[in-house]
């Protein structure tokens, strides 16, 4: 597994044109069996939050969650304008406190009139909130193009749920505030992949006499300088979670010259 991502879902009764002040962030994106996921429904306002309830399924209460409230605290993050007049942030936001542009912006007018709005490393002046959690210029006159890196003060407050779930299959999640469901969710939980292929495996080898190409039995096994065993009566040993690539092998048994004094190309063995 990678690290965890932080996947952003906007809660589907806010107005505002996909800019409302209440954010659901679902962390854990990466869903496996057995594997926490959380949910945190961010917002401006106390009462966007406190009547907020958790299901699941046909009514499988994951409850009210808890309610988190942190100190006044500013976030930064880079924000990429494809054309659009607004973009969404990842938290709702009390004010823009600054905005510098990582590329050139450029703006584009509804008459089709482009204007250089910012120069690479320069301010972006006139960038401002837009409805609860999104950003735009003053007079939303052009549609953007380019990077911005915005420092912002985000949303204080935020209630959290957990869940884990035990089985792979679909997941169905319901937000409700006030006994009206205002958001749903399906999360994908993977089933566990059989025979995934790893950097160590199992493998057993077998050792037979140069001369005659019989097996020989009771010869000692040192892998990477780790001894291993002797071999059987079928002159096998099992390496046991062995790592793929070469390795160094040393075999000795009394009336034998060690591998490493004879002069054959036996010193190294291939793990594939």
């Amino acid at each position: 597994m990678s690290e965890s991502a932080t996947l952003i879902i906007e809660f589907q009764d806010e107005a505002g044109g996909g800019c409302g002040d209440r954010v659901l962030e679902v962390v854990d994106s990466e869903y496996a069996v057995d594997k926490k996921i959380t949910f945190k429904a961010w917002a401006l306002n106390y009462n966007k939050l406190k009547s907020l309830f958790l299901t699941y399924g046909c009514g499988r209460r994951i409850g009210v969650g808890s309610m988190i409230s942190l100190p006044n605290s500013f976030h930064t993050e880079e924000v990429s304008f494809d054309g659009v007049k607004t973009q969404q942030l990842k938290y709702p936001l009390y004010y823009v406190y600054t905005a510098v542009a990582l590329t050139d912006i450029m703006g584009v007018s509804d008459a089709g009139v482009g204007l250089c709005i910012a120069t690479k490393g320069s301010a972006v002046a006139g960038l401002k909130k837009i409805g609860g959690s999104c950003i735009g210029l003053n007079n939303s006159a052009y549609f953007l193009s380019g990077t911005i890196k915005v420092k912002y003060a985000r949303a204080k407050m935020y209630r959290s749920w957990f869940y884990t779930p035990r089985r792979s299959g679909d997941y169905w999640f319901y937000f409700s505030d006030n006994g009206k469901i205002v958001h749903s969710l399906k999360i994908t939980v993977p089933k566990e992949e059989e025979g995934i292929l790893t950097n160590k495996v199992d493998r057993i080898i077998c050792i037979k006499d140069y001369v005659s190409l019989e097996v020989v039995e009771g010869v000692s096994v040192t892998v990477d300088e780790s001894y291993k065993g002797l071999t059987d009566e079928d002159g096998c040993v099992e390496l046991k979670n062995i790592e793929l690539g070469e390795h160094t092998i040393s075999l000795s048994k009394t009336g034998y010259l060690n591998n490493e004094s004879d002069d054959l190309d036996n010193d190294t063995f291939t793990v594939s």
